[in-house]
């Protein structure tokens, strides 16, 4: 007696789950890590060229800003991807693995704000004591909504700014404000020490209208690098008041 096993190909059919009523509690905005980058993206982007220089050719280049996988640009080619013309093609993701960091422009002005709140030395909160306590009950409230969650961002930063000297480290702490005259730059006011004011003095002395010029601040850039070393460095919970994110 013999059994004959017949094998039938099936295509791969996507999973369905039945209809079920659902109820969406909330939704969350949020950058994407670099996993998550990778993860949509259809290719690594590292050829600075736009396109083929062979003779004769006009060609995008493989690995580049206009490769035929991250969508056509073309009338008359087809994506390489989806296969779709350029009218139907909605583009696709390609990625850049960058050599350092950099500040990303959507979150520029909270990155500002974040430095604000901390010592630029050792990345403790300027905020102490009872006023820290105080701040994170308030953002541990469970029924506190947006606009209540923003406004009491804005006075723990407020509150941040009025403290210059650090209660960790001792460092003092100046202004943190975006660089005038430049992209995407911070500068921070260092106080001078007293002991760089000796060749000054005398001279000080003698004309009272000088003593006025002389600056009593440097600013100094912060890059990026610089920035993510310090936030790196911040606690947990110092984290969640900042940003007014209660505790899960």
């Amino acid at each position: 007696r013999r059994i004959h096993f017949v094998l039938i190909n099936m295509g791969k059919e996507q999973y369905r789950e039945s209809d079920l009523a659902r109820k969406v509690s909330r939704v969350q905005f949020t950058a994407g890590n670099a996993e998550l980058m990778r993860q949509v993206a259809h290719i690594p982007v590292f050829n600075s060229k736009l396109y083929d220089e062979s003779p004769g050719r006009w060609v995008p280049v493989s690995h580049g800003p206009l490769d035929p996988r991250l969508g056509t640009c073309q009338k008359h080619t087809d994506c390489q991807t989806c296969k779709q013309n350029l009218v139907d093609c909605v583009g696709h993701f390609g990625y850049i693995d960058l050599a350092i960091p950099v500040f990303h422009v959507g979150f520029f002005r909270l990155t500002i704000q974040m430095l604000q709140c901390i010592c630029k030395f050792c990345s403790a909160m300027l905020i102490t004591g009872e006023q820290k306590k105080a701040f994170l009950y308030q953002v541990n409230n469970p029924n506190l909504d947006y606009l209540r969650r923003k406004a009491l961002h804005k006075r723990i930063v407020a509150a941040s700014k009025k403290i210059s000297v650090c209660s960790r480290c001792g460092h003092k702490n100046g202004v943190v404000k975006k660089a005038v005259g430049a992209v995407l730059k911070i500068a921070h006011a260092e106080v001078i020490p007293a002991d760089n004011y000796s060749d000054y003095i005398y001279a000080a002395q003698e004309n009272k209208e000088l003593q006025n010029l002389l600056p009593k601040t440097k600013f100094t850039l912060l890059d990026p690098l610089q920035v993510q070393v310090l936030f790196s460095k911040i606690e947990k919970e110092v984290h969640l008041i900042i940003i007014t994110a209660p505790k899960k």
